[in-house]
Formats: structure tokens, C-alpha cells, sequence
């Protein structure tokens, strides 16, 4: 939560987002402005701060060294998506060249996949006694078996690997829920089309359109008019983004519950399906 914190603090002010969770951004909240850059850090440096000191379990040093080094590789990969979705050039006539499905893929798991799926996943795991840096056997315990392929090492890339995939669903439905969800629902406005994001909306309907289409996107995306937004949103109902994400959706939904299923004996299904059946079809 305080990770989570940190980033949503930061994100805030450089998307210049007016709401969080139907609240101000922090930003925006009287006499705080600008001090917010300052206290994104200062999140972040307490996190670590009690990952070092209370996080000791018997004197149980391995414990920590693996949940600082967890914290500190997700953190930066998380940041590395923020900066490369903040780099992508912004020129409306390199849109379709530069707005691709793969690019796209690479910052959601960046941005979203590792923080929010697999850091609570893999924290759980070597709370629960597997370790990935000592070739750990709980696992042949739990399967009981001797075999020397599969180590405690395999539960930790099943976990990632699903939690990638995951992660990548759960940014694509941020990115309609900014597009077309309801703020009163979400607790959020809507910036991704004047911020010239990214968006999988975006990504989507740039595969879609025809060269008609393609200069009216050009025309009006990333600006902050309300006639543009208008004209983009127009846009993306004629070409239908809202129905084709709605079809994509289940089938992403039914495509991840059948690889949980395929981790049965291994990893406990609740594990994923508690998240997936919070994803399918939210609101916010």
C-alpha cells in the first residue's frame, strides 16, 4: 500500500490529474501544490525504512534481504515503465508508427504487472517459506516428489508469468475505465486522451481506423479541449473501441482462468481467481 501510495502521489502530478478516488489528488489539496514531488519520496524512503527495521522475523536476516531486494527490483522496474511511457515521442504524424500493441504491452507490464500482481504474489511466497535463491525444495515436499527440474524457483516464474498477463488486463481496463467509465464510479477523470497517452484505446483504434479516421486522430488527440476530447470520443464510437473491448475482454478473462486452471497442485487456484473475478467487467 505505501509503494502503491508512492506511485500514485507522483503519477498525480505528472499527469496533472484534477481526482483519486472521488478525493483531490494530493497535489491539489490546499497549501501542498508542488511539496508533493517531496513527499512521493518520502513514502517510499519509510517503506524501506520498515522493510530494515521491523521487518525481522526471529532474527531472520534471509527474510529480509529477500523482501528488500523484491521491493527495490519492482520499484525500479515500475518506475522504468513510468519513464518509458513518458518518453514516447508525442507527434501526431508518428502515431500509428509509434503507438504499437507491442510497445503498448511493454509498458503495462512495466507500469502495472510487477507492483501490483506479482510483488504481493512473490511476498507471499517467501513468507510462506520458498525462497527462489537457494534452489528451495518446499516444493517437492508439497508435490511429493524428488524431482530436481522443478525447485521453489518454478513457483516464483509461474507466479510471474501470470501475473505479467494479469497485470497487462487489469492496465487495459484502466485504460477504457479512463476513456469510458464514469468519475462518479471510479473516483477519477479521464486525461489519457489530452495527455497524448499511450492508451490501449488509443493503440486499438489506430488498428481499426481507416486513413479518413487516422487524420481526424491526428488532428485532436493530446489536446485539451473539450471539443477535441469530444471528437475523439466521437471517433472512437464510430470505429466501435467500447464493443470490440467488450468482446476482448471476456475472451482475455476466460483465456486467463484457463491458464490458473493449468496450475492446479501447484500454486492454489484462489491465489489468481480471487483477482481475475475482480477484474472481469469492473466499473472502477
Amino acid at each position: 500500500e505505501a509503494l502503491q501510495s508512492f506511485f500514485l502521489v507522483m503519477d498525480d502530478v505528472v499527469d496533472q490529474s484534477p481526482t483519486r478516488r472521488g478525493q483531490p489528488a494530493w497535489y491539489r489539496f490546499p497549501n501542498v501544490g508542488l511539496k508533493a514531488v517531496n513527499d512521493g519520496p518520502i513514502i517510499e524512503s519509510w517503506l524501506f525504512w520498515m522493510i530494515n527495521h521491523r521487518m525481522i522475523y526471529d532474527g531472520n536476516m534471509v527474510m529480509m534481504d529477500r523482501m528488500n531486494e523484491l521491493f527495490r527490483e519492482v520499484n525500479m522496474l515500475t518506475l522504468a515503465g513510468q519513464a518509458t511511457d513518458l518518453e514516447l515521442v508525442k507527434e501526431a504524424d508518428k502515431l500509428r508508427e509509434v503507438y504499437t500493441v507491442d510497445r503498448y504491452d511493454t509498458i503495462a507490464m512495466y507500469k502495472a504487472s510487477f507492483y501490483t500482481f506479482y510483488l504481493p504474489y512473490a511476498a507471499a511466497l517467501y513468507l510462506a517459506g520458498y525462497d527462489d535463491k537457494s534452489q528451495g525444495k518446499m516444493i517437492n515436499k508439497q508435490l511429493g516428489t524428488d524431482d530436481d527440474v522443478i525447485d521453489d524457483g518454478f513457483l516464483f516464474h509461474v507466479c510471474r508469468q501470470l501475473s505479467i498477463d494479469i497485470g497487462i488486463k487489469f492496465q487495459i481496463d484502466d485504460d477504457y475505465l479512463d476513456c469510458f467509465g464514469d468519475p462518479k464510479v471510479t473516483g477519477k477523470e479521464g486525461t489519457d486522451i489530452q495527455d497524448f497517452k499511450c492508451s490501449w484505446i488509443a493503440v486499438k483504434a489506430l488498428e481499426l481506423m481507416n486513413d479518413k479516421q487516422y487524420e481526424i486522430m491526428k488532428k485532436h488527440y493530446g489536446k485539451k479541449d473539450e471539443q477535441d476530447v469530444k471528437a475523439i470520443k466521437d471517433l472512437y464510437a464510430e470505429i466501435g473501441v467500447k464493443e470490440y473491448y467488450e468482446r476482448w475482454e471476456q475472451e482475455e478473462h476466460d483465456k486467463l482462468t484457463n491458464m490458473v486452471d493449468q496450475c492446479e497442485g501447484i500454486l492454489p487456484r484462489e491465489m489468481f481467481t480471487l483477482m481475475l473475478d475482480k477484474l472481469h467487467k469492473r466499473k472502477a
